[in-house]
């Protein structure tokens, strides 16, 4: 099906986020972490960077509980679009269009089986990069058919630090 921006070029579903299986002692671990993180900033009557704290351990317990959705990306002539699976079995609208032009370039870090994914970094210098898993698909395929429509950093050839670092924390 066809669109504003052009017929469909790629598609597939990824997870909304890395989910990790967390074991017993992670969760201690994180317990303790955060709660004698908690009560530093208490002792230090840093109120709201406790509360933060108190709210980062909530998210977590929900998203650990709750587990990621499923996410479809499309890449089209003129634009990507993101949007829920479930919506997308709907019938309904891209949850998000992101048209080329504000999109500074991309790169692929293709290294089976922990790193398959796709960057993007915008211009604008508030938007975080976005990074979509590549899954199954054919990095090679989905590379010649991004080239025709916005550049490749060429430079960047391993996944971000950031990214690293919450793979190995498991976050």
């Amino acid at each position: 099906m066809d669109s504003l921006h052009g017929p469909i070029l790629h598609q597939w579903t990824f997870a909304e986020f890395e989910h990790h299986r967390h074991s017993p002692l992670w969760w201690i671990g994180a317990t303790v972490f955060l709660i004698v993180s908690i009560g530093l900033a208490i002792w230090y009557k840093n109120y709201t960077f406790a509360f933060f704290l108190f709210a980062l351990g909530v998210v977590l317990l929900v998203r650990e509980s709750q587990g990621p959705e499923q996410m479809r990306v499309r890449i089209r002539e003129g634009a990507m679009e993101l949007l829920f699976d479930a919506h997308h079995q709907e019938g309904r609208e891209p949850t998000t269009v992101i048209p080329w032009n504000q999109i500074r370039h991309f790169w692929i870090v293709y290294k089976p089986p922990e790193v398959r994914n796709l960057y993007f970094h915008f211009d604008s210098p508030v938007k975080p990069r976005l990074k979509i898993p590549i899954m199954d698909e054919n990095p090679v395929q989905i590379r010649e058919t991004l080239r025709t429509v916005l550049e490749e950093d060429i430079d960047n050839i391993d996944e971000p630090i950031t990214d690293a670092l919450g793979r190995f924390l498991k976050i």
